[in-house]
């Protein structure tokens, strides 16, 4: 996370929100690497209307030649892309120019302002009953998230959603950045928002993520490239810090804390720092912590009391939580997550602990 956020709150005019109900049947889980390109690959193939994608970052060429070959057969490909990672895969062939249906990101927050794009989702045939999907993902359409490449290879999570309404909010998203109009969600009865089983960014995810994190009675498991939202600031921002939601739960007697993140402390600028996070949890004895290069740690996981999981875009970071536009997923669906658990356990078995030298205390620790 940049150091300017550290010092932003998350906005306070936030409404308190309750958990939302988790989609069931209706989801289907992939795990890469072994899942590769395939999952996504035979989405695009498959679609008869329509395909509507955010993507973060996009350098795959079998995914680009599938979108450009879809487009070329009248499908409705649309494209949004963060404008600083131009997917010049997309380029014709022979001439540097992005197909028309490619374009930068305009998305804008509740308030109009301009925010990150960091959303990975894709649409298929939305809006026709009985066969549109929707692929949540912690992936970015690259190779090392789609099966890795000889210089990484990620651990990452792509939901397969069925549900109309969640498709519907995911489409209504879609049309706002489009658009450069602000996504308003829908409100239920009690003035709640709500965005049925979906933790979106910048809405609602920083209230959402601390209830999950609140719901916990046994155990909290978490995979993510950041963790960085300290318990300092404002009281809106103590109130919903990540940080401080760890060492809450584990002072109210959840045992089982697991955080699994990249390695730290190396040169390479592509590596987050949540150092700091690091230190601050160490005085919490029963948060542990590990770090993986293989597979890297670019999921963003959370499982609660193994009964309960959200995958998605989100970092655990002031930034990602209150300010960029991203998209998370609950689900409850029992082999979805104990197939996450199962694949947790795995990494963490292959983990290291933190070496000291990788995070020395501050000097004002």
């Amino acid at each position: 996370m940049d150091a300017q956020w550290i010092n932003y709150s998350p906005p306070s005019n936030t409404t308190p929100t309750t958990l939302p109900p988790g989609a069931d049947a209706q989801v289907t889980l992939a795990i890469e690497p072994e899942s590769k390109e395939v999952i996504i690959r035979s989405a695009i193939q498959g679609a008869k209307h329509s395909i509507w994608i955010e993507m973060y970052q996009f350098t795959d060429p079998n995914v680009a030649t599938d979108l450009l070959t879809a487009a070329s057969q009248g499908i409705d490909v649309q494209v949004l892309y963060e404008a600083k990672n131009a997917p010049n895969v997309l380029f014709s062939a022979g001439q540097q120019v992005l197909p028309s249906w490619a374009r930068p990101n305009p998305a804008v927050d509740t308030n109009g302002n301009p925010i990150i794009h960091h959303a990975k989702f894709m649409i298929i045939d939305g809006g026709i009953i009985g066969q549109e999907k929707a692929y949540i993902m912690t992936a970015n359409f690259t190779g090392d998230a789609l099966g890795g490449t000889w210089q990484r290879t990620n651990r990452e999570y792509i939901i397969c959603d069925t549900d109309h309404q969640d498709i519907s909010v995911l489409m209504a998203i879609f049309s706002a950045d489009q658009h450069k109009t602000p996504f308003q969600p829908p409100m239920a009865s009690n003035l709640i928002t709500t965005t049925p089983n979906l933790i979106v960014s910048a809405v609602n995810a920083h209230q959402q993520v601390r209830a999950l994190l609140d719901s916990a009675k046994q155990s909290i498991i978490i995979q993510s490239e950041v963790l960085n939202d300290p318990n300092t600031g404002s009281l809106t921002a103590q109130a919903l810090s990540i940080e401080g939601a760890l060492a809450n739960a584990a002072q109210l007697g959840v045992k089982d804390i697991r955080v699994m993140l990249p390695p730290q402390g190396t040169t390479d600028w592509t590596i987050p720092n949540s150092c700091p996070a690091i230190n601050n949890l160490k005085a919490t004895p029963t948060v542990q912590i590990k770090t993986s290069v293989n597979p890297y740690v670019h999921a963003k996981l959370i499982i609660i009391d193994q009964r309960l999981a959200y995958v998605g875009s989100h970092n655990l970071d002031r930034a990602s939580l209150s300010y960029n536009r991203e998209v998370g997923i609950i689900i409850v669906r029992e082999d979805a997550v104990q197939a996450l658990c199962a694949t947790f356990e795995s990494d963490w078995q292959g983990a290291q602990p933190v070496p000291t030298s990788a995070c020395p205390p501050t000097a004002s620790q």
